[in-house]
């Protein structure tokens, strides 16, 4: 059985090298590290093309315009040899073990899955990646005990290679492309989760980027969720009246997931609280943009 990483980057260069040198590169499952890059800056392009000369593993596939992420991995996905697929992001890089915990779940028999995000040391004690670590991620803090999940984060997830296009990989979305393909996979079987295989989440720390960053996700989340679920959910009515309760929704969503992780883990979500409850009114105002979009947003 091999292995084929896939790394969607678009102006990379400063967390590539973190990614590649954490990456278990000597590993004998792993025949290959895909690079599939739409950087628009020729130093970046240069850069990357460079990196195959150090890494024998690398491939590096260029597109001649930017892609959003999920077209990435889908470009990546077309000219990978694995086996099965591993997928993380540029801005992400593993634990060591990642790999080798990965193949632990393919060899119990999972075609498909993910595993934990966690924050890197450098990061703990900046409060603007915190808040982005928890309204981002709670659902996938390190805790204990593998199980059956919805969905994994695209900067941490796995998957059989003829599973992977027999669904036809990820939809061409901007944003929530992880949670629609987890649905689409949970379908036909089941998505695995091993709090084992983690991934380290590298945040930027502009305030109007995690501003315009956390309405992104909202909207998204907004515009499948008109597409995916019933009536009621559809309702531009019931969708303003539940306005107003969004933000306490998900903190009582959000909360019992952080206990679990210990309290370490709580007291670090309590001093970033000003930012989290900041982040839950941005990502409120960009769900409910998206309740009112019309256009389709992936077929």
């Amino acid at each position: 059985m091999k292995i084929s990483i896939i790394i969607p980057a678009y102006n990379s260069s400063k967390t590539l090298p973190t990614l590649l040198k954490n990456l278990d590169m000597d590993n004998d499952a792993l025949c290959e590290v895909i690079i599939s890059d739409s950087s628009d800056i020729p130093l970046e392009i240069e850069y990357i093309s460079e990196l195959k000369y150090l890494h024998p593993k690398l491939k590096i596939i260029s597109s001649e315009s930017r892609q959003i992420p999920s077209s990435s991995r889908n470009i990546g996905a077309a000219q990978a040899s694995g086996d099965y697929l591993l997928f993380i992001d540029s801005d992400a890089y593993p634990h060591q073990s990642w790999i080798d915990e990965i193949l632990d779940s393919i060899n119990k028999g999972f075609r498909a899955g993910g595993g934990s995000i966690s924050l890197p040391p450098f990061q703990k004690k900046n409060l603007l990646a915190v808040s982005q670590y928890f309204l981002q991620f709670n659902e996938f803090l390190p805790r204990k005990g593998s199980q059956a999940i919805r969905f994994s984060p695209s900067c941490n997830l796995y998957c059989e290679r003829e599973l992977f296009h027999s669904i036809g990989g990820f939809p061409d979305i901007r944003a929530s492309e992880d949670v629609l393909f987890g649905m689409k996979i949970n379908e036909s079987d089941s998505y695995w989760y091993n709090p084992e295989a983690t991934v380290y989440h590298i945040f930027g720390t502009d305030k109007n980027r995690f501003r315009s960053n956390q309405k992104l996700l909202g909207e998204y989340v907004a515009r499948y969720r008109k597409k995916e679920y019933g009536a009621i959910r559809r309702s531009v009515v019931f969708q303003i009246l539940l306005f107003p309760f969004i933000p306490i929704i998900k903190t009582s969503l959000m909360v019992p997931r952080i206990c679990r992780s210990g309290s370490s883990c709580f007291l670090m979500y309590l001093r970033a609280l000003p930012g989290i409850l900041a982040g839950l009114w941005y990502w409120s105002l960009g769900y409910m943009k998206g309740i009112f979009q019309v256009e389709e947003i992936y077929g």
